[in-house]
This record gives structure tokens, C-alpha cells and sequence, in this order.
């Protein structure tokens, strides 16, 4: 199993949910996209998800589902699949959550954007995406 590809964790969504379009800004569903390899090996989602406001756009289907599923990989992908679903206003408090437990997750993320931005100003690769996963997995490899 591939642990990484969106289409692994399609099968806790219903049919409804494949269907939809992300509500996502397009800067945020590709920085959301270009880090998913990082977050489904990194991110509890379980732990995410008590620490998000009840009133998110996630909804209680989506909570139960992720917390139903057996392994962290999996659950981590089927909160991501949801983010993309429930728009920006969630993905700020899932921001802020990242920013305030996982500060090396969060750094990413940020560091990630800037090199967005900076690719649509440029209109060409940036390769400090690159160099700050690098640098994050050897950071977790000397924590372990």
C-alpha cells in the first residue's frame, strides 16, 4: 500500500464526498497537496481533531470516521482528504493548531507556502520545498 496517495484514503468518504469539488483555495489545496507526504507520516489526527473547535466545518462523520480507522497513515490521510473538503476557515484552525502542538509540522507548512508564492511570482520551481522535507526528516531521524 502506498501510504502517501490521496486515492488511499478514499475509501472512508462516501460517494457524495469523491464527487465534490474542494472548497480549498487554490493556494492552500496545493500546499496542502505538495506537504501530504510529510503530514500522513507526521500528523496524529485523532490528537488534531480533539484539539480543533467542535464548530469546524469537519463535521461528526468525518471525526468518527478518521478516529474508526485502523492505522495512524490512513487516518492522517482521511483528515487531510476532509480539509480539502471543508474550506478555508478550517484550514486556518487547522493552521493554528499545527502552529501551537507541532511546530515542526507547522514550519513546513509555512515555509512551504513561501516557496508558493515565490513560484508564482517566479513562474518556476522552487527547491526550498525540497531542502525544508529533507531537512525535517533528518531532524525527526536524530529525534528518534
Amino acid at each position: 500500500m502506498n501510504r502517501f496517495r490521496k486515492s488511499d484514503s478514499k475509501t472512508h468518504s462516501s460517494a457524495h464526498h469523491r464527487q465534490q469539488q474542494p472548497r480549498l483555495s487554490a493556494l492552500n489545496l496545493k500546499l496542502l497537496r505538495r506537504c501530504r507526504i510529510v503530514l500522513v507520516k507526521d500528523l496524529d489526527a485523532v490528537e488534531l481533531l480533539r484539539q480543533l473547535p467542535d464548530d469546524d466545518a469537519l463535521g461528526a462523520e468525518v471525526r468518527s470516521t478518521v478516529a474508526g480507522l485502523a492505522d495512524r497513515a490512513r487516518q492522517a490521510a482521511a483528515i487531510l482528504d476532509a480539509l480539502e473538503m471543508a474550506g478555508d476557515d478550517t484550514f486556518t484552525a487547522f493552521l493554528g493548531v499545527l502552529r501551537d502542538q507541532h511546530r515542526q509540522l507547522h514550519s513546513v507548512l509555512e515555509e512551504t507556502r513561501h516557496s508558493l508564492k515565490e513560484e508564482d511570482e517566479d513562474g518556476e520551481v522552487s527547491w526550498v520545498v525540497i531542502n525544508v522535507c529533507k531537512r525535517l526528516l533528518l531532524l525527526r531521524k536524530t529525534l528518534l
